[in-house]
């Protein structure tokens, strides 16, 4: 047989390198979230590119200041201003505090909670997320975060309409001439204008 011709035959029997179990120097990786990984021959660099950096992702810029405010809108409303006018008339008196300071414990209690859970079940959905897991070992997870999803949808729209009508009351004493009709007009403008808001910000 011709030297060259040996030569060549035994090249083609050898195993690849990738194949040979414990190599030294030959290692084999999986790409994995975006990452491209060659495999490492001698005389040869590994190279690896990431994502770009203007990938979408969610921005964790949610601080101190952003989470309370976040919490007071949630807990407190546009309710009390509507509502604390007509009970200081009924109770005769400044005596509603003392409801405030009920309520403010119970509050209280509540924002306790919410942390520990947050603590226990770290994720996005928030409540959705609490009730489905408390009760996915009774086989009613799923149903459960559907009735909240089902309830936000239906009572976000009426939070939002009430705060468009606390801002038509509240501007009665700016614009004492108002009548029920301008009234109904700047509260409907109110909705429309944070309805467009809300896309914007969807964007």
């Amino acid at each position: 047989m011709h030297p060259e011709q040996a030569e060549t035959d035994g090249l083609s029997r050898q195993p690849h390198p990738a194949t040979v179990v414990g190599h030294r120097e030959q290692q084999v990786s999986i790409p994995r979230l975006g990452r491209e990984t060659d495999t490492a021959c001698p005389g040869m660099t590994s190279r690896s590119t990431t994502a770009p950096q203007d990938a979408p992702h969610l921005d964790r810029g949610l601080g101190l200041l952003q989470a309370t405010a976040t919490n007071i809108v949630a807990m407190v409303g546009i309710g009390p201003f509507l509502t604390i006018p007509y009970m200081i008339g009924t109770m005769g008196g400044p005596h509603l505090i003392y409801a405030w300071l009920a309520g403010a414990f119970l509050a209280l209690c509540d924002g306790l909670v919410y942390a520990q859970l947050g603590a226990a079940l770290p994720g996005s959905a928030g409540q959705y997320l609490y009730l489905r897991e408390a009760f996915k070992p009774f086989g009613l997870g799923r149903y459960m975060g559907f009735m909240f999803i089902f309830m936000t949808v239906l009572v976000a729209p009426l939070s939002v309409a009430g705060g468009a009508v606390g801002f038509a009351n509240y501007l009665q004493f700016a614009w004492s001439s108002m009548t029920p009709t301008q009234h109904h007009l700047v509260a409907a403008a109110v909705c429309l204008f944070e309805q467009r808001r809300q896309r914007a910000a969807a964007r």
